[in-house]
C-alpha cells in the first residue's frame, strides 16, 4: 500500500484555536508551543494551504482508513435534499416526564393492535433508596401519543436494566421479552418474560421454566450487557445470544417447547479473554442462508461464520488490518448491521469508544470493504498522548478536560481541547425516508456530557453531518449522555420518528454525589408534505414467526431499496418490526420478500396500505 504525505501550511486567520475541515479529517490550529510533526495519510491526494502562526494538530487519529472500493459511482446515490427539520416532542406526546438513567430502548407492538409501543430501559441501581427508577412500557394510543402501560412488570425483574429485547420465542403471535440487567451498574439477573397480555396477565417471569434459572449457565448474577435473537439453525424457532462484560457469551438454542439449552461452547464459542463484551450482531455476511455472528467488545471482539454444524471464528480474516485507535484494542462499544449503500448486501457499523468508527461494506461473498473518515464518518477521535495512554475507556486528556469544564461547557474549546465525540450510544434508521440508513451517535460518559452526532447517508458510501436538522445550537439540551436510539413511524403518517434514551451512571452519581439522570427525547419530522408510503409486517410460518433474518426488496431500477429484519443491535436498540416503505412519487411498488427458509413472496404495495405478509407454509 502506497503512503503519500499530506502537506499542510498555516494560513493566518487568528493565533487562537481555529477549526479547519476537509474531506477526510478535522484539523485544529493551536498556538505554536506544540511540537511540529509531519502528517501523512493514506491513498488520497489533497493539499490544504493555510498561512499563519501556529501548529496544525490533527484532532482525529493520524491516519485515514483506505477504502478498497473500485468505483462507488456505480452504487445508488441519495438525491434527498435533507431540508426538513425534526422537532423534539416528548412532552406533548406523553413522554415528557421520562427521566432516568436511560439505556436501551425498543419500539414494539406489545398488544398487537397495529401500532408501535415503547420500552424504555432505566438502569437505576437503587443506590439511593426509594423511590427509584424502573424500566417502563409506554402504550401508543394509535396516534403517536403514549401512556404508561400496566403489564404486571415486577421491579425485581428490572434491577440495573441494560436491555429489553423482544421476540416471539414461542411462535404464539405476540412479542415476549428478555431482560438483561447489570452492565456497568451492578451484577444482576437475566430474565425471560412471556407475553400473556391476551390472558390479562401482562408479562410473566418464566426464567426458571425456560431452563435459564437455577442450575443453568445464566443462573448466577452477572453484568449482563447485550441480547439479540436469530434462528441460527433455521429450524423455525428463534434462538438468543447473550453477552456479559465478564465471561463467555452464551448462545441459547430454542428447544421448541418453551425451554432453552446453552450451545455456545459446543458450537465453537470457547472460553477466551471475553473481557468487556458488548452487543451481538447477527448478519448473513456470506449469504449462504444461515446467520453469522459478530460479537462487539472493548478488549476483545470476534466474528463467527455459521457453517451449520459449528461457528467458525474468522476474526483475523475479517479484521486483517488493525483498527485505528490509541489503545491498540478493538474498542467497539456498539455495532449494528444494515444495507448502508443499498447494493443488496448487508453491511456492519462498528461504533468505537474514542477511536475511529467504520462501516464494513459487504459484498455477499464473505468479504468487506472498510470505510471510515474518507466516507464522512468524521467524529473527532482521541489522539494518543504518550506511550502509556492505552486505556480504551479513558485517556490522558481527562484531567485537562475536567479542568476546562470548570469554565462551562465551552471550556474545552477555549482551552484548545478537541470535542468529546466517542461512540457510546448508537442507532441506525432512515431519517429522511429515502431508503438509505442513517446513523445517530450518542456521545458522553458518566463524567462528561457531550454533543450527539447525526450522520446522513448520501449514498455511494458517503455520509455528512446533519445534526442541525435535529438539535439547534441554541437549544437548552444540546449536551447529553445518550444511549439507545430507536426508529418507528409512531403516528402512521408515512414519516420516520425516533426516540433517544438518555442518562448517566448511578454508581458515578452515588460516589460523586452528582446527578446525571436526563430527560429522554422523541423526535418527529416536521414537513409540509404528505407522506406517500406503505407499511409492511412479516409473519413467518416455516421461518420464525418474527421473520428475523428476512430480506425485503422494494421498488424498481435506481429506486430499488433493501431492508433486513433484525433483532436488537446498536446500543441495545430495537427498531419497529413494521417496515415503512416510502414510495416517493409512485402510487405502488413491487415488493419481494426472501424469508429465512428460502421461500420468496412477491406482492405489490400501494400507498396508504398496511400489509401483513404471511409466509407460504409449503414451497
Amino acid at each position: 500500500m502506497r503512503i503519500e504525505p499530506l502537506s499542510l501550511q498555516i494560513h493566518c486567520l487568528t493565533q487562537d484555536s481555529v477549526h479547519l475541515h476537509y474531506f477526510t479529517g478535522r484539523f485544529r490550529v493551536f498556538p505554536a508551543q506544540l511540537p511540529p510533526f509531519r502528517i501523512r495519510k493514506r491513498t488520497m491526494k489533497r493539499t490544504i494551504k493555510i498561512f499563519s502562526l501556529g501548529t496544525v494538530f490533527l484532532t482525529n487519529s493520524l491516519w485515514a482508513q483506505e477504502s478498497n472500493v473500485t468505483d462507488n459511482n456505480e452504487l445508488p446515490v441519495n438525491t434527498s435534499e435533507f431540508t426538513d427539520l425534526y422537532q423534539q416532542v416528548s412532552e406533548p406526546r406523553g413522554l415528557g416526564g421520562v427521566v432516568g438513567y436511560g439505556r436501551g430502548a425498543s419500539f414494539v407492538d406489545i398488544d398487537n393492535d397495529g401500532d408501535d409501543d415503547l420500552f424504555v430501559a432505566d438502569t437505576d441501581g437503587r443506590l439511593f433508596g426509594p423511590p427509584f427508577g424502573i424500566s417502563m412500557i409506554y402504550v401508543n394510543d394509535g396516534s403517536g401519543n403514549f401512556l404508561p402501560g400496566e403489564f404486571n412488570l415486577n421491579p425485581a425483574d428490572f434491577h440495573g436494566t441494560w436491555v429489553g429485547s423482544f421476540a416471539d420465542y414461542d411462535n404464539d403471535g405476540d412479542p415476549d421479552m428478555m431482560v438483561g440487567n447489570g452492565g456497568y451498574t451492578n451484577y444482576s439477573s437475566l430474565v425471560l418474560l412471556e407475553n400473556r397480555i391476551d390472558q390479562n396477565q401482562g408479562f410473566v417471569n418464566v426464567t426458571n421454566e425456560a431452563g435459564l434459572g437455577q442450575g443453568s449457565a445464566s443462573a448466577e448474577a452477572n453484568p449482563w450487557w447485550g441480547v439479540s435473537w436469530a434462528d441460527y439453525d433455521n429450524d423455525g424457532w428463534l434462538d438468543v445470544m447473550v453477552t456479559r462484560r465478564i465471561g463467555r457469551p452464551l448462545l441459547f438454542h430454542n428447544q421448541h417447547n418453551g425451554t432453552f439449552d446453552e450451545r455456545g461452547e459446543q458450537l465453537g464459542i470457547a472460553e477466551a479473554p471475553h473481557q468487556d463484551a458488548k452487543n451481538p450482531v447477527w448478519i448473513d455476511y456470506d449469504e449462504d442462508g444461515d446467520q453469522d455472528l459478530y460479537l462487539a467488545g472493548m478488549d476483545w471482539h470476534a466474528f463467527y461464520r455459521n457453517d451449520g454444524e459449528s461457528l467458525v471464528e474468522v476474526t483475523q480474516e475479517i479484521f486483517a488490518e488493525a483498527l485505528e485507535g490509541h489503545s491498540g484494542l478493538p474498542a467497539v462499544f456498539a455495532a449494528a448491521s444494515a444495507d448502508f449503500d443499498q447494493d443488496g448486501h448487508e453491511d456492519i457499523y462498528l461504533g468505537r469508544w474514542d477511536s475511529q468508527d467504520y462501516i464494513f461494506f459487504g459484498d455477499g461473498n464473505g468479504h468487506f470493504d472498510r470505510v471510515g473518515r474518507e466516507g464522512g464518518i468524521d467524529t473527532v477521535n482521541h489522539v494518543k498522548q504518550s506511550e502509556t495512554d492505552t486505556n480504551p475507556m479513558t485517556n490522558e486528556l481527562r484531567i485537562a478536560r475536567r479542568n476546562a469544564r470548570l469554565n462551562g461547557l465551552s471550556g474545552e474549546e477555549n482551552a484548545g481541547i478537541a470535542p468529546y465525540e466517542n461512540t457510546m450510544g448508537l442507532g441506525v434508521g432512515d431519517f429522511f425516508d429515502d431508503g438509505f440508513p442513517d446513523i445517530v451517535i450518542g456521545t458522553g460518559e458518566p463524567e462528561f456530557v457531550a454533543a450527539d452526532v447525526f450522520l446522513c447517508n448520501r449514498g455511494q458510501r458517503r455520509f455528512e453531518r446533519c445534526t442541525d436538522q435535529f438539535i439547534k445550537p441554541n437549544e437548552a439540551h444540546t449536551m447529553t449522555r445518550a444511549h439507545g436510539a430507536v426508529f418507528a413511524d409512531v403516528n402512521r403518517d408515512g414519516f420516520t420518528d425516533f426516540y433517544f434514551n438518555l442518562g448517566g451512571h448511578p454508581p458515578f452519581d452515588f460516589a460523586q454525589k452528582a446527578e446525571s439522570r436526563e430527560t429522554n427525547k422523541l423526535f418527529m419530522r416536521q414537513t409540509s408534505e404528505t407522506g406517500n408510503a406503505a407499511w409492511l409486517t412479516l409473519s413467518g410460518t416455516r421461518s420464525n414467526r418474527d421473520a428475523i433474518g428476512a430480506r425485503v426488496q422494494y421498488g424498481t431500477g435506481d429506486l430499488t431499496r433493501y431492508h433486513y429484519i433484525r433483532s436488537t443491535q446498536g446500543f441495545q436498540s430495537q427498531n419497529s418490526m413494521t417496515l415503512l416503505l416510502p414510495l416517493g412519487d409512485q402510487e405502488s411498488v413491487p415488493v419481494q420478500i426472501k424469508w429465512p427458509s428460502g421461500v420468496t413472496t412477491e406482492l405489490t404495495a400501494t400507498a396508504g396500505q398496511h400489509y401483513n405478509a404471511v409466509e407460504q407454509a409449503t414451497p
